[in-house]
């Protein structure tokens, strides 16, 4: 059984390779519809982050922009910072995001297929796309009705593109013989070319603007008295919030709140921390956030009857967060995260905190 599957993966590992070099060649023979059938090949067959590059360049030659710069992002993501060819796709993906325009299709009902220049979405209404300068005909189909427009797009201008259902007309009475459709009236979907996009995940929107957001935390501690050895194990539940603006296409700064409790004490809120204080934050995938903040803040538990708190200090702390699942709204977030309350001559007593979220953050 691990020798036949064994000589599988080389099989397929061969055959991605002739398809790869198919695609090389029809690519440099200007047959661009070949060549990316060829690269689709060679992927299903055999995955290699080369290969996704070398889609990026079709799709940009074909005018798919949001492919291209899918692909060239999902490059970057797999080959990171050393990739032979991470450089030129980050800044092709960058140019094509400065050319091309964010044109979101809106349909009444949504949940509608969408077609544009006869290609066909991997996503239903609503939904933001990106298209190159020019001319582009959308096609929008429900599961009864259908309806079509030419768009415009200007370079860079975000557009938004509105579809509503026909009326349906009723069923001829019985006995009657309905009059044959106009070409114009067909409800017959247009062909689909054989050059279909390949599935790409849902995307988020880029980071723009306001930001804001808020998590659901569980947070484990460890308070240690320096000088006299005592320490406390446990863990807090809370919240947190923040708000900020993006300054950069990937990034945004802004402040942070965070508030939990524990039991631990017997005033109500007697064990907790609270802190406050600003925040950055980075995209540096479509999926995940790397961030740090310098909070103000205290904190406080109780252990045999003993009080173990902090002073008003500052403390920093690192976060990472992966998305769970991307709208066109912003991303459901998992976040985990380590902060440290500094100790003082005046009070020698230090605290640890792992908060772990789960929430949304809207942008």
């Amino acid at each position: 059984m691990g020798l036949a599957g064994e000589n599988s993966r080389a099989d397929d590992v061969e055959a991605a390779r002739a398809k790869f070099a198919e695609g090389v060649r029809l690519y440099k023979q200007g047959d661009d519809t070949g060549a990316r059938l060829a690269f689709l090949d060679a992927e299903r067959a055999h995955h290699a982050a080369v290969t996704i590059y070398n889609l990026a360049l079709v799709e940009e030659r074909l005018g798919h922009a949001q492919a291209a710069v899918d692909d060239y992002e999902r490059y970057v993501g797999e080959a990171g910072e050393q990739g032979e060819f991470t450089q030129s796709a980050v800044v092709a993906a960058a140019e094509l995001r400065r050319r091309a325009s964010k044109i979101r299709v809106e349909t009444d009902p949504p949940g509608a297929r969408i077609f544009v220049d006869g290609a066909q979405l991997d996503d239903r209404s609503p939904v933001t796309w990106l298209l190159l300068p020019g001319k582009h005909h959308m096609t929008v189909e429900w599961d009864v009705g259908r309806a079509d427009q030419d768009v415009d797009v200007a370079s860079g201008a975000p557009k938004t593109v509105s579809f509503v259902r026909p009326v349906t007309p009723p069923p001829p009475p019985l006995g009657t013989v309905a009059p044959p459709a106009s070409s114009a009236a067909s409800s017959t979907p247009p062909p689909v070319p054989t050059d279909t996009p390949p599935a790409h995940p849902a995307r988020p929107p880029e980071v723009s603007g306001l930001v804001f957001g808020g998590s659901f935390l569980a947070m484990p501690y460890h308070f240690q008295r320096l000088h006299s050895g005592m320490n406390d194990d446990g863990a807090f539940a809370g919240l947190s919030g923040e708000i900020g603006y993006a300054f950069a296409e990937h990034a945004f700064v802004g402040l942070r709140v965070l508030a939990a409790a524990g039991s631990s004490c017997k005033l109500v809120y007697g064990a907790h921390v609270l802190t406050v204080g600003p925040a950055i934050e980075y995209h540096l995938t479509r999926s995940f956030w790397l961030g740090a903040s310098l909070n103000g803040g205290q904190g406080e538990a109780c252990r045999d009857g003993n009080t173990l708190s902090t002073d008003i200090v500052f403390s920093p702390m690192l976060d990472a967060s992966y998305a769970i699942t991307s709208q066109d709204y912003g991303q459901w977030l998992v976040s985990v995260g380590f902060g440290y309350f500094f100790a003082n001559p005046s009070n020698d007593t230090g605290l640890f905190y792992v908060p772990i979220g789960f929430g949304p953050r809207f942008y």
